[in-house]
């Protein structure tokens, strides 16, 4: 991936982050001339397979800051057919640190 954004667009990438579950995987590439902008980054996973065992469904989110904004990834992968927890029980459980 990082090889294909370089070749794309004729600039230096770096890999700021990246995290992985079995079933998903969740990365942040960014330019490498603006790569001192970027703090405050954490990661957070939460793995729902198995009963919370196994990392093959779950979600990964990443928060970062650069300049004055802070943004916030999110990767999913669940059971096809389950109801989700409510959205505000759910975001609490995958809680940065």
């Amino acid at each position: 991936m990082l090889n294909l954004l370089q070749e794309e667009h004729k600039v230096p990438y770096s890999n700021l982050v990246s995290h992985q579950l079995v079933g998903t995987t969740l990365s942040v590439f960014v330019r490498e001339d603006i790569l001192g902008a970027f703090t405050k980054v954490e990661i957070a996973s939460k793995k729902t397979g198995m009963s919370g065992i196994a990392g093959n469904k779950g979600t990964i989110a990443i928060r970062l800051a650069i300049h004055k904004s802070e943004v916030c990834f999110v990767s999913s992968h669940f059971t096809a057919g389950i109801q989700l927890p409510s959205p505000l029980k759910f975001h609490r459980s995958i809680e940065c640190s």
